[in-house]
């Protein structure tokens, strides 16, 4: 990206994007030089004045609040319709992208790891809650992690926009999907709900799914049973891990935690317990694992960031011209030309009096054509150029939007072009979500057209009076174009103005967006494929005899059919005396239910992982 300024800051490099807006890196104009993050707000709640009202008053709030266990808040702007805020920086990736990056690399969360992240989540939480202050709602767009593995909470300026208009918004549909169902309708969040933000997130992190998935009926109870019994993935949940979930997603059973405090006591007595090994540099390794060599590439990155020539992007100062005040007019005497000065005064007086006569006679003609006859004519006159100019306000929207609508088949046309060209099930698999992101967009658009369509030409045109019949032969009545011909000055009116006509529909059929079979990355289905049959791996005697334990993690392609069409490798044991192999038949063994996507069955890929526990 071009380096550019934004009020007392220069955003040097763009760093992500959630739903909420896109961050960059940013350095100040003035003082020393120090790389901030910025975040700039999306248009959609920035032109909500509810859900901004709300923004700057938690913003109020967090700028009072430093702690460790947080990106502390810096500063808020609100110039020229953009709303943005800074918060202080340390390299790392916010939790929404580690975890689609796992997903795309067929690394999913161990439970240490799992474990780790919410014992920190958890701490933050508790760490900046006191009795007139509570983080709220949290989701993992919401949550970074550091390069050494470190968790910190970004600023949660973005509480209680569920109470707002934007919750009947798309740009709030993830947002809305992390609350329970009372709060979906519009209730501000209470304390007490941090547990069921908490709970989902462990559940995203321990399953690799969303608690609730889009398009399908959603039950609380069934979802969880499913994760304990092993639905989706290749085997069920500990015991320990599925009664933490129960008791944080259900919060009307009986056991349901009632303070985040007593979900911090039973993470921390599992922690204590020797089960698991939770630890900063489990997830330090994971992290570097997905992004390799970054932190260092970034680090080098930053170092030429603060070398930047900040003097060029302040904005220039205008020079003010001096005011010179116009000179006084200088008082003018009558002109006479010879005529006694009382004279030409009664002469005057006497062309106003003739004046105003004229100008009353005017006005009582004018109102009698108005009361009598012309008042209807003329509010015809009025409600035509009304609509001749909505007429062309719809005109102008139309064309707008058939330029953006044949930009963006193209683009989809190109993104359809790059997933034919992928080699790699990855970049098909990127290239699919890429082309997903552009159909998206083409379909809105069309949709906002249709309602921007302007009427048909007839509709607006004053009606002509037709001429009278005569009844000599001379005169004959004009013709009356059918609808198989048009009468040449209709041909013409139709040839200037084209947009008038409606425009051709170019919504795509749903066969042409998604077709049976084609593939696309599972992060991107609307059903994801569960586990039907079911193969377990043998131990093999050699790995038996030597002891050899370990997780296997095998990447399949599966077709729309839900059968195993290709299995790999992706981490192991090594040496593994046998245990890869036998994974590798168990994974080509198992059968899913088909993956869905608009509709249609279609192919995807999917991460097992098989647990090889020598027992004495």
């Amino acid at each position: 990206m071009d380096m550019k300024n934004f009020g007392n800051y220069v955003l040097v490099e763009e760093f992500a994007e959630t739903l909420f807006g896109k961050f960059y890196k940013a350095i100040p104009l003035k003082n020393d030089p120090k790389i901030f993050y910025l975040q700039i707000l999306g248009e959609d709640l920035t032109k909500e004045p509810q859900a901004l009202t709300i923004i700057k008053t938690y913003f109020n709030r967090w700028k009072n609040i430093k702690d460790l266990n947080t990106l502390n808040l810096i500063d808020f702007f609100d110039k020229d319709g953009q709303v943005g805020y800074v918060f202080e920086y340390q390299r790392g990736r916010i939790l929404s992208d580690m975890l689609s990056e796992c997903i795309k690399e067929g690394l999913p969360l161990a439970y240490d790891q799992a474990v780790y992240l919410i014992s920190r989540i958890t701490d933050a939480i508790v760490s900046i809650s006191n009795e007139d202050f509570f983080y709220g709602n949290l989701t993992s767009d919401m949550i970074f992690i550091t390069f050494e593995g470190e968790v910190k909470l970004f600023p949660g300026v973005f509480r209680d926009l569920q109470t707002t208009p934007l919750k009947f918004a798309t740009v709030l549909e993830k947002y809305l999907r992390s609350l329970p169902q009372d709060l979906k309708e519009g209730r501000a969040v209470k304390s007490k709900d941090q547990i069921y933000f908490i709970g989902l997130l462990f559940f995203e992190f321990l399953t690799r799914e969303t608690f609730e998935i889009p398009g399908v009926p959603f039950n609380p109870e069934e979802r969880i049973a499913e994760a304990k019994k092993g639905s989706g993935f290749s085997e069920g949940l500990p015991e320990n891990l599925a009664k933490i979930l129960e008791k944080s997603l259900l919060p009307k059973s009986k056991d349901a935690y009632k303070s985040v405090e007593e979900f911090k006591s039973d993470i921390d007595e599992l922690i204590a317990s020797g089960e698991y090994s939770p630890s900063t540099f489990n997830t330090a390794f994971l992290i570097h694992t997905l992004y390799r060599d970054q932190d260092e590439i970034e680090a080098k990155r930053d170092e030429e960031l603060l070398k930047i020539d900040r003097k060029k992007f302040e904005p220039k100062k205008e020079k003010k011209l001096p005011v010179i005040p116009p000179p006084e007019p200088k008082k003018e005497e009558p002109l006479t030309f010879g005529i006694d000065v009382a004279e030409a005064q009664e002469s005057k007086s006497k062309l106003f009096v003739g004046i105003g006569a004229v100008a009353a006679i005017v006005i009582i003609v004018l109102l009698g054509f108005i009361l009598f006859g012309g008042g209807k004519k003329g509010e015809d006159i009025k409600a035509k150029q009304e609509e001749e100019l909505k007429l062309k306000q719809l005109e102008e929207q139309n064309r707008l939007l058939k330029e953006q609508l044949e930009k963006l088949q193209a683009e989809t046309k190109a993104k359809e072009e790059e997933v034919l060209k992928a080699k790699t099930p990855q970049e098909k698999a990127e290239a699919q979500k890429a082309l997903e992101e552009a159909k998206k967009k083409l379909l809105e658009t069309q949709k906002l057209q249709e309602t921007v369509q302007p009427p048909k030409q007839e509709k607006i045109e004053e009606s002509k009076p037709q001429p009278k019949e005569s009844t000599s032969p001379a005169v004959a009545p004009p013709s009356v174009p059918t609808t198989q011909e048009k009468a040449p000055e209709q041909e013409k009116t139709a040839e200037q103005a084209p947009a008038v006509q409606p425009a051709p529909s170019t919504q795509p059929e749903p066969a042409q967006t998604i077709k049976q079979g084609d593939y696309v990355d599972y992060i991107s289905l609307d059903v994801k494929p569960n586990i039907i049959a079911d193969a377990k791996p043998e131990y093999p005697p050699l790995a038996r005899q030597n002891k050899v334990e370990g997780r296997v993690y095998v990447k399949v392609e599966i077709d729309e059919n839900g059968v195993v069409t290709k299995a790999e490798i992706l981490k192991g044991p090594d040496p593994d005396y046998g245990i890869k192999g036998a994974s590798l038949e168990a994974a080509k063994k198992t059968k899913f239910s088909p993956a869905m996507k608009n509709g249609v069955r279609v192919k995807t890929s999917y991460t097992l992982n098989y647990l090889f526990t020598f027992k004495k």
